[in-house]
């Protein structure tokens, strides 16, 4: 059932309920968030004690993201073509039945590794649906002179979430356990349903000429992509986009065999707090900020800043020094993805998000599995005898970045970083994606006569 809104008479088009809806709805969803990133920690370490198989628990991670990686093009027409909130109710009722299964499973003593693997593979299909929904909803929710705060908000409500949920998590289970974990999860469920059910959600006018795409799930699925296509520089922006995803992707995996080479966990336990404390500043920048005015700008120098930050952090083994330099890249990553994804709210039709960011989410969800393909052997196959003392560049690039246990994988960092420049340098050479804000008109209504005339003026 569709919300009941009043009418922005000067526009025609509902009227949006604004930030302060935007936030409620957000601290919901990250709350109950929280709770379930508590739960699949707590899963994780208690399997890999369970059997010592490090083969276990990475069945686990890729459960939790290569389903909604595939199922997202669905998910994202499934958004587009019902109710948003009910789709984001289904959803969050979805989590609470199967964290629940998993919770009889573990009391009553019956868990398995597979029950885990079978149920976060289930969770992660319905969770598919969930954030091209919330991503879609934020045109309808916010005015547009508040997207690059609410961008702000969303990238920040996902940074703390992974600041403080090891740590957490960690803490609990020592004092209450899995099973005290299990209860918390389906507590911080209650807030995600219940911000939901009060937050009015618009449903999108259809302002694009989708009305065939409609009548046939295969050809809808497909209009999302040709939408994208038909927009000159919105392909390459994608494009940009899921090499930046492939790259954190990449250095989540790489970064532990090579700070381990240096320092123990202690320090590797340093180094990724400090990380991610740079997203959550990075987060508070572009909110207090906004971007520049061409988001584009935006989207490219934050990219340049991240690969600036790949050549350089693994140079010097040093805790400081790299704890730096994964400050660095995480403080820039969510002003480029924050820019990143307010262009595509603009440029994109309201009534097409859902399948556009669906699209988008897969196109980035199967980065992680393909960054962990490639970069592990690559690593352990060249990179890594390479570097060691009687290694081929011991005496070029030794002299620069030492030799030994971990100074193979800081090469292919950096390796990474300059070509990952290049791919941001020949972006913006592109006049198509250098001008996008300028060449593509906005296609949802702005919200306020600011807007208006800064559209004008954009397009002039």
């Amino acid at each position: 059932m569709e919300e009941a809104l009043p009418i922005d008479t000067d526009n025609g088009l509902p009227e949006k309920p604004g930030l302060r809806s935007f936030t409620f709805l957000l601290v919901g969803q990250t709350i109950s968030l929280l709770g379930n990133s508590l739960t699949s920690f707590g899963l994780g370490v208690w399997a890999y004690q369970k059997t010592g198989a490090v083969t276990d628990f990475a069945m686990i991670a890729l459960a939790a993201s290569l389903p909604a990686a595939f199922i997202s093009p669905l998910a994202g027409t499934m958004v587009d073509r019902f109710n948003r909130k009910a789709v984001l109710l289904i959803g969050q009722t979805s989590a609470v039945v199967l964290t629940a299964s998993l919770m009889i499973l573990y009391w009553l003593e019956f868990l398995q590794v597979w029950h885990i693997v079978l149920i976060t593979g289930l969770a992660a299909v319905f969770n598919a649906f969930v954030l091209p929904a919330v991503t879609a909803s934020i045109t309808m929710l916010v005015h547009t002179h508040e997207l690059p705060k609410a961008n702000g908000m969303l990238s920040l409500a996902l940074g703390v979430v992974q600041l403080l949920a090891p740590a957490i998590a960690g803490a609990l289970l020592l004092s209450i356990g899995l099973k005290g974990i299990f209860l918390i999860n389906l507590t911080t469920f209650f807030f995600g349903i219940v911000a939901l059910i009060i937050t009015p959600i618009p449903q999108p006018p259809h302002v694009s000429d989708n009305k065939e795409s409609k009548d046939n799930l295969i050809k809808s699925m497909s209009f999302g992509w040709n939408h994208v296509r038909q927009r000159k520089g919105m392909v390459g922006l994608l494009s940009l986009h899921a090499a930046l995803a492939f790259n954190i992707a990449a250095i989540g995996m790489l970064m532990t065999p090579m700070v381990l080479g240096f320092t123990d966990a202690a320090g590797l336990g340093m180094i990724a707090s400090i990380s991610g404390l740079g997203m959550v500043l990075g987060s508070i920048l572009i909110m207090a900020w906004g971007g520049p005015d061409r988001k584009i700008f935006g989207v490219s120098g934050g990219a340049m800043v991240v690969c600036i930050g790949l050549i350089l952090m693994p140079i010097q083994p040093s805790v400081a020094f790299v704890a730096l330099g994964g400050l660095l890249i995480m403080v820039a990553f969510p002003v480029s993805t924050a820019c990143n994804q307010e262009i595509f709210q603009r440029k994109i039709a309201s009534d097409v998000q859902g399948r556009v960011f669906g699209l988008r989410a897969f196109i980035c969800g199967i980065t992680a599995p393909l960054a962990i393909v490639l970069a592990g052997p690559l690593a352990d196959g060249f990179f890594e005898p390479n570097m060691l003392p009687d290694g081929v560049w011991a005496e070029s690039l030794g002299l620069i970045y030492g030799t030994g246990p971990g100074r193979g994988v800081a090469v292919m960092i950096s390796s990474m970083g300059i070509i990952s420049s290049f791919v941001v340098l020949a972006a913006m050479a592109s006049p198509n994606i250098r001008r996008i804000d300028l060449t593509l008109p906005d296609l949802n209504q702005p919200s306020t006569p600011t807007d208006n005339s800064r559209v004008q003026v954009e397009n002039s």
